[in-house]
């Protein structure tokens, strides 16, 4: 049944249309690359072959099909993306659904429930739905993003739920309701959520896991909520087994295929700021529901583009806050642009002023550097000594966070001229400033494992000459057939099996998808290598067999080298234990290689 429906699922979807939705892919030949979204990288490493459906990292050696990347870019197990992918091909799956953890699902089936309940009592409350219309939504959006209204009551919610059949410790679990302790038995809950606009956030896969909820502003003085922390503009959901807070972005489930496809997102603190955005044609939006992001956060972000904006509010918290994300974000190596809006204090508001402005704003966005350029000179009069100092004082630390020498030469380059200084006494300066003084600790970028170990991953020439070769031959095998299967002695042991089995039973093995599994994840790996050796295929098929021949050359070349080495070595062995015998038999096994060697010159 697995089986079957995991090859149902693969018949009707291409890697490419699935990757695409999460990473912004290049094509490459036959192939694709792209930037890995496992690891930070500057060079794209990350391969997808259409033809075998499969990727390959080449800089941290991940690699596999829909169902591992997936599970890898979405953090969940095999049957979840099962069944994501399944939802994406329209194949049905009753029995894994059932598989799904139980108690996980049972929190998604609430949060669905209520999700109903919610949106039943905004169609009901035409003050709300009047209220969210005058603020630009359109009723479309609200369908979309599912929103709706808790009503001004205790338990109305705890009722609805109860009468599903879903217990007090479930209902609890959700982070929905709170617990009455000065009630010590029996049902003891009340709703969390009481008059307000309620904003469902969901994860990546799509699963209802939190709310967000905003007080109605235009309703009568609230009845139940006295003299508790809940009074304040928005509410969020506590954290919960399924939600927590800095690892999900809101919209990010919607507007992730927009944000590969752009390599960029926009990002923004609340919702009413994402909405509004996204209905004036800004679809590579996410909210952080707050202020500060994090590295989880941002993390989710690397996987798909390189490029942010950050647009946060124009206040001070907001301006103090768009200051730490610039700093944790380039920790990451993203690209930073800066939105900054003087029209209005958010971009609700701006967007409420002047309609359809907001994607032209946006393209005004200035690179962070940039930003801060400009705000010094507003802060400072540079037209003295003394304020030159105060701007130099105020922008060089924030230069020491970018990491790229050619931004920081164009930059101090750039402040020569505005300043009208002398380049070599900026430098100077900007030499002097410890960097350590600019950054949190917890900025530090990480170690990268890869490079650490990157020693042990170094291939033999001989493997390497073999890949080459065994790559080329997998997409040309009738041509290139006799010539390999003829010198598989002299191919890296790793490959010879492969080698012998083709010779067995024909080249109609390399398509066989129920071949040993050893064997098929070296014929895979080969469709992938062969990205590399693309501009060979692209020769002309004389030139082609040319090269392969040089190639076998060079490996029968390595083979003796390794050989002579080897008899070389038992030769020191038999002169140790004086068996005059074996080394003369040894000598005359060396002379005969290196005359065999001699003529391969």
């Amino acid at each position: 049944m697995e089986f079957d429906a995991k090859e149902e699922i693969k018949s009707k979807l291409n890697i490419v249309d699935v990757l695409s939705n999460y990473i912004q892919l290049q094509k490459a030949g036959t192939n694709y690359k792209a930037c890995c979204p496992f690891h930070n990288e500057k060079t794209p490493s990350f391969f997808v072959s259409p033809q075998r459906q499969i990727w390959h990292c080449f800089g941290c050696l991940k690699t596999g099909d829909i169902f591992t990347f997936v599970m890898n870019i979405e953090n969940v197990d095999f049957i979840t993306a099962l069944k994501i992918l399944a939802d994406k091909a329209g194949v049905k799956l009753p029995r894994f659904d059932n598989q799904v953890s139980s108690q996980n699902k049972t929190i998604y089936n609430i949060f669905s429930d209520v999700i109903e309940l919610y949106k039943t009592n905004l169609n009901k409350n035409s003050n709300v739905k009047d209220y969210l219309i005058k603020r630009g939504l359109t009723e479309e959006i609200i369908n979309e993003f599912k929103i709706g209204f808790s009503n001004d009551n205790w338990n109305e919610a705890l009722n609805y739920l109860i009468d599903k059949g879903y217990t007090s410790k479930d209902l609890f679990e959700t982070g929905l309701f709170i617990q009455n302790t000065s009630k010590p038995s029996g049902n003891n809950l009340y709703d969390r959520f009481r008059s307000r606009i309620m904003f469902p956030i969901f994860n990546n896969s799509n699963e209802p896991v939190a709310f967000t909820g905003r007080i109605f502003e235009g309703s009568s003085p609230l009845k139940t909520i006295k003299n508790i922390d809940e009074t304040g503009k928005y509410v969020n959901s506590p954290q919960t087994k399924v939600y927590e807070k800095g690892k999900i972005l809101y919209g990010l489930n919607v507007t992730k295929k927009y944000i590969a496809q752009q390599n960029e997102a926009v990002i923004v603190e609340g919702t009413m700021d994402f909405l509004s955005a996204y209905l004036d044609s800004i679809k590579n939006i996410v909210a952080s529901l707050g202020t500060a992001l994090t590295i989880d956060q941002l993390t989710l972000l690397k996987r798909i583009c390189d490029k942010i904006i950050l647009a946060y509010d124009n206040d001070e918290a907001g301006k103090m806050a768009t200051e730490r994300n610039i700093k944790l974000a380039l920790s990451l190596g993203f690209q930073i642009k800066i939105l900054n809006i003087t029209e209005a204090k958010d971009i609700s508001d701006f967007v409420n002023i002047l309609p359809n402005k907001l994607p032209e704003k946006i393209d005004q966005s200035l690179p962070v550097m940039d930003f801060y350029i400009d705000h010094g000179l507003n802060m400072f009069n540079t037209n003295n000594i003394a304020g030159k100092n105060e701007f130099l004082n105020y922008f060089l630390p924030k230069l020491k966070w970018e990491k790229d020498l050619i931004q920081i030469s164009h930059y101090l380059n750039k402040l020569a001229d505005i300043l009208d200084i002398n380049l070599s006494a900026i430098e100077e300066t900007f030499k002097k400033i410890n960097p350590e003084e600019t950054e949190d600790i917890y900025l530090k970028p990480k170690q990268n494992n890869f490079d650490s170990d990157h020693s042990s991953l170094l291939k033999t020439k001989s493997e390497t000459l073999s890949e080459v070769i065994l790559s080329t031959f997998i997409q040309k095998p009738l041509m290139l057939k006799n010539i390999i299967l003829d010198n598989i002695e002299f191919f890296n042991f790793k490959f010879q099996d492969i080698l012998l089995l083709i010779k067995e039973k024909g080249i109609e093995v390399i398509n066989d998808q129920n071949i040993d599994p050893q064997n098929k994840e070296i014929i895979d790996n080969l469709y992938i290598n062969n990205i590399k050796y693309d501009d060979l295929l692209k020769q002309s098929d004389e030139i082609i067999i040319a090269e392969i021949n040089n190639f076998i050359k060079l490996l029968k070349h390595e083979y003796y080298k390794n050989k002579i080495n080897n008899i070389q070595n038992e030769i020191k062995n038999a002169e140790n234990q004086n068996d005059s015998i074996r080394s003369i038999e040894l000598i005359n096994e060396l002379n005969t290689i290196c005359d065999i060697l001699n003529k391969l010159k």
